[in-house]
């Protein structure tokens, strides 16, 4: 859940596509302050960033270092509910900057 800053979600290998992919549940509550949401966002993306640079899924997945840069990463937020157009700039946003740091790729499915 978007909210839960201390684990990651979900988490795939798929060794033929040499991809790890990792996904974020974003589910949408009455109470929601969409500021808060965003920023609780950004900051569960950036938890799966800094395991990514820490190594952390390749030692998850018992992925030598040598391997380990021949995988991609794609980062999945995987959300309950409509959004607008200020949540997909938020996410493309944090896409290119993931992007920047990993080389890896955030993108938004339902």
């Amino acid at each position: 859940m978007i909210y839960d800053l201390e684990k990651i979600d979900f988490s795939r290998l798929d060794k033929l596509k040499k991809t790890i992919y990792m996904s974020i549940y974003d589910t949408q509550t009455e109470d929601m302050d969409v500021e808060e949401h965003m920023l609780c966002m950004k900051r569960k993306v950036e938890l799966y960033v800094n395991h990514i640079l820490s190594k952390g899924m390749a030692e998850y997945f018992s992925i030598s270092e040598a391997k380990e840069k021949k995988y991609k990463y794609v980062i999945n937020i995987v959300r309950d509910f409509e959004v607008g157009q200020g949540y997909i700039d938020h996410v493309n946003n944090i896409d290119a900057q993931v992007n920047e740091y990993t080389g890896g790729r955030v993108r938004v499915t339902t």
